[in-house]
């Protein structure tokens, strides 16, 4: 496949072990998501990134709107408006 694509092997396998790591990035991206998904969910799923951005700040979970609407995104976490 490396011959085909004209890739050498060694940065084949230096990818791969790239993505294996996880780097402080991503681990903390994963932890602030397990966080987003409960807030939401004891929101009741009516929270939007705002609401549950200031109360993870609340809670001493630093972290920015955008990022809040990112990470829900990636979950697939959708606020519906309570008429």
């Amino acid at each position: 496949m490396c011959r085909l694509l004209g890739v050498p092997r060694s940065s084949y396998y230096s990818w791969r072990r790239w993505v294996a790591t996880e780097t402080a990035t991503k681990a903390r991206r994963r932890e602030l998501g397990t966080h987003v998904d409960r807030v939401f969910t004891e929101g009741r799923g009516t929270y939007g990134c705002r609401r549950v951005a200031a109360q993870l700040n609340r809670e001493g979970h630093a972290c920015s709107v955008e990022l809040v609407a990112d990470l829900m995104r990636e979950l697939g976490l959708r606020a519906i408006p309570l008429s």
